[in-house]
């Protein structure tokens, strides 16, 4: 029995839409495995970049912690940095001027890797990442400058002050540069590490 000519026709125009069809449902399916991979790796990457940067953050802190110790042990250089001997009487001194700046270096190396990958966050995580970092950036320029201060101008006076405003000026540097349980400096670190923290946990934790 022969086919009608129509009825090919018909039949050529299913099998035309019946392709567009399966080929529509697999860019369907192609498109919803990019947009999958797409937000898995995207999570990755936040992941990632927020446990780096936690890790820092704890990094940082467990420096300022260490910078500020009370508990030091200094090593008595006999010779400055240029291999000048000095003098007995000033050898106390040099080593602990030395031992405070060796200690504040830590700090310059951590911040500066955090500062990095603070850029890298932002993009990432958000540009209003930064602003929870501020208190730290203040603590670590406010020991930078006391520590330089009382190193050149304080540390060698021996407890001789001309007035009482030097005497509480070097009180002042002294409560900034050692630290004492539950002080402003590392109550204000604290506070600061406890936001990054808020922030930073659901690209952890998910």
């Amino acid at each position: 029995m022969d086919i009608q000519p129509s009825l090919l026709g018909y039949i050529s125009v299913a099998k035309d839409w019946l392709t567009l069809i399966i080929a529509g449902c697999g860019v369907g399916v192609a498109w919803q495995g990019l947009r999958t991979w797409h937000r898995q790796l995207k999570g990755t990457s936040q992941f990632d970049v927020a446990k780096r940067l936690m890790l820092k953050v704890y990094q940082i802190r467990r420096d300022i912690e260490y910078c500020r110790s009370s508990v030091r042990k200094i090593s008595i250089f006999t010779h400055n940095e240029d291999g000048q001997p000095i003098p007995e009487r000033e050898q106390l001194r040099y080593s602990s001027d030395r031992e405070m700046k060796d200690r504040f270096e830590y700090i310059i190396k951590t911040s500066s890797e955090m500062d990095f990958l603070l850029f890298e966050s932002e993009i990432i995580l958000g540009k209003e990442l930064r602003e929870f970092f501020q208190p730290i950036e203040e603590v670590c320029y406010m020991l930078r400058d006391s520590i330089e201060e009382y190193t050149e101008d304080y540390n060698q006076k021996d407890g001789r002050f001309h007035d009482a405003e030097e005497r509480n000026r070097y009180r002042e540097l002294r409560q900034i540069i050692y630290s004492r349980k539950g002080d402003a400096i590392q109550t204000k670190v604290d506070s600061a590490v406890r936001e990054i923290e808020k922030f930073i946990k659901p690209y952890v934790h998910g």
